[in-house]
């Protein structure tokens, strides 16, 4: 720019010639002479779009960092050039002309001429100012030609502001990728490496140098060299983009890397594709990591198994002494306290079963647990053709914490309706149904025998078994509700351990 300034001033014998560039504000707390108008003509309106000289040649360069290095943007000739509509502004008669603000400067330097022309961008935004005085009448063969040097200054501050932002793009690019931990990458279609980042020395040891020009598959062990190439391959024949691939390399000094790779194929204006352009980051630690994790994880899985194992065990030797020890008893009372015990103890030790044998050693699926249960005092108590079982449970998984309350409640709630609900040879029904409500487990247990008893309670002064129901049923907080029409119905209501306060 300070060459066609310089060439405008020589060619033409211009006085002098600038061009202004629009820029930010950058001296408006310092020493700009424009700040000191706070009102009037020359105030300065648009501080975020200040005209910077950026090139002057002739009698008065102003390139001396003292005055006229700025001109506010739409004051001033040169600032409403740069904002008006109009393309140019040209006279010539500036000692006369209202529009030129320092007429008696003008007259003082013998000016006769003045031409300012917009720089602007293909889609019409302003860039700045070309402007020049003469000492003698701008002829329209000079005004055609300045025009034209004026698009052509344009067009080389479009270019010259494309190559820095390219500049300051690359130069970024450059930072962060000097600045990951991560490799990245760019292979052609056949996947041999044309770019490595430098820290590709710092996953698997070689430099940049030595990994481009080969493909990543050449530091892998053969099986695992062959699995990511028909990956690659299908990526590049799909043109998908690659995501989280992971894959074992062999670092230089003869260790394992574990990789995870991300790409996004690059593809030209027919959209052929090119190659893949990404990024590999190292996971080694992580996958170690989860490794030892996972072995933790299954030791406590195997002495968590073994714990209920050894838990259901104890039960059973519980049930069978129970069972040795009733044997011996004749009272028929004391008989049934010890067979309802070994019912309770059988009830509990069947969840510890269902947990030892299942893949899930926190909950256990609750409908298997219950039919398998029930059966079994049904079993025990009565003969099966007397007393038919209808179970209809949810197929839901609870926590030992309610399974173990929820079997004792059932387990009494079954040996109450087959003690009073089916005397001497009455055949009859029991049904156990468990459901989610919204957010509350309900479990219903039905006869229809004779009904309960009135003088049975389920509070402090009722039997065993009725006590048991009530403390089981405070425990896991819930509530009860008995109906004695046309047989026994047991409702009983908690909240889910999700709603729980």
């Amino acid at each position: 720019m300070q060459m066609v300034v310089e060439h405008i001033v020589k060619a033409f014998h211009a006085d002098f010639a600038r061009i202004w560039l629009i820029q930010p504000g950058d001296r408006c707390s310092l020493d700009c002479i424009h700040a000191q108008y706070k009102s009037g003509p020359h105030v300065c309106r648009h501080k975020e779009l200040c005209l910077h000289l950026s090139a002057s040649a002739g009698r008065y360069t102003h390139l001396d960092g003292k005055v006229h290095q700025r001109v506010p943007f739409g004051c001033y000739k040169i600032g409403r050039v740069a904002s008006g509509k109009d393309e140019k502004f040209i006279t010539d008669t500036v000692t006369k002309d209202l529009r030129v603000h320092d007429q008696k400067w003008a007259k003082e330097l013998d000016l006769i001429g003045f031409a300012g022309y917009k720089l602007h961008s293909k889609d019409n935004q302003p860039l700045g100012v070309m402007a020049l005085f003469t000492q003698h009448v701008i002829s329209p063969e000079e005004d055609q030609f300045f025009e034209t040097i004026a698009k052509t200054v344009a067009e080389v501050v479009q270019i010259s502001y494309a190559e820095e932002a390219l500049r300051a793009s690359e130069e970024r690019f450059r930072a962060l990728v000097e600045s990951t931990s991560d490799w990245i990458w760019e292979v052609n279609a056949k996947g041999v490496l044309t770019y490595c980042s430098p820290n590709v020395k710092e996953l698997i040891g070689y430099n940049a140098e030595e990994m481009v020009g080969r493909r990543p598959f050449s530091i892998m062990a053969p099986d695992e060299a062959e699995r990511n190439l028909k990956i690659f391959q299908r990526h590049v024949k799909e043109k998908s983009p690659i995501h989280n691939l992971e894959s074992h390399s062999i670092h230089k000094r003869g260790h394992q890397v574990i990789l995870e790779t991300s790409g996004m194929p690059i593809l030209d204006s027919k959209g052929n594709i090119l190659g893949y352009r990404g990024i590999d980051r190292d996971i080694t630690n992580r996958r170690h990591a989860d490794e030892t994790i996972r072995k933790s994880l299954e030791e406590k899985e195997i002495l968590l198994k073994e714990i209920h194992h050894r838990v259901k065990n104890n039960l059973q030797i519980i049930i069978s002494l129970l069972n040795l020890q009733s044997y011996r008893i004749e009272d028929k009372a004391a008989k049934q306290a010890f067979e309802n015990s070994r019912q309770r103890v059988y009830s509990m030790a069947l969840v510890h079963e269902k947990l030892y044998r299942s893949n899930n050693f926190a909950n256990i699926q609750f409908n298997d647990y219950v039919k398998t249960m029930t059966t079994e005092i049904v079993r025990a108590s009565v003969d099966i053709s007397k007393v038919r079982l209808e179970i209809k449970v949810e197929a839901v998984e609870l926590s030992i914490d309610l399974a173990i309350p929820f079997g004792l409640i059932i387990n009494e709630l079954i040996t109450n309706s087959i003690k009073y609900a089916f005397p001497d040879e009455r055949k009859g029904k029991i049904q156990i149904l468990f459901k989610s409500v919204k957010d509350q487990y309900e479990l219903t247990v039905i006869d229809d025998g004779i009904g309960l008893p009135d003088d049975v309670y389920f509070q402090k002064k009722g039997s065993l078994g009725m006590q048991l129901i009530h403390i089981l049923t405070e425990q896991i907080g819930g509530s009860i509700e008995i109906s004695r029409e046309g047989g026994t119905r047991f409702t009983i209501q908690i909240d889910k351990p999700i709603n729980r306060k």
